[in-house]
């Protein structure tokens, strides 16, 4: 004969504490969770600033390359939304996503990763809009 079960998945055994909607977290989660240092950190703040700057300049750099001169943006994704949305539009949308994913690696602490892809991105789409609106012209 099989045992009775008396407690279902969301019950709180005794090792483990309630969490909201009746889901069970570990102890270990929990404090892990409160042991977070809740200290600024001056590098990823400034990677941060400057991601931001970068997506500021290539917004401004692509409106006005795209505008004047019908030059065809390298992003094909970006190309196809310019062509049905419209230039401002996919532009901004664009630059949100951007912004909010470098917010969720700057919540993560991913200072790093996110100074490596501020210098990629830098590399490959500040620079060549330099050079095409400023020195070419």
């Amino acid at each position: 004969m099989l045992p009775s079960v008396t407690t279902s998945i969301f019950d709180a055994p005794a090792t483990e504490s309630p969490a909201p909607f009746g889901l069970v977290l570990p102890r270990a989660t929990q404090t892990a969770a409160a042991a977070l240092p809740l200290t600024r950190d001056w590098f990823g703040d400034a990677i941060v600033l400057m991601f931001l700057v970068a997506q500021l300049l290539d917004f401004v750099f692509t409106y006005l390359g795209v505008a004047a001169f019908g030059v065809r943006e390298g992003n094909p994704l970006l190309e196809h939304s310019m062509q049905t949305m419209g230039l401002g539009t996919s532009l901004a949308i664009a630059k949100l996503v951007a912004v909010a994913g470098a917010s969720t690696l700057h919540l993560l602490s991913f200072h790093r990763l996110l100074a490596s892809l501020t210098i990629i991105y830098l590399a490959l789409a500040i620079l060549p809009w330099t050079w095409v609106l400023f020195v070419m012209n």
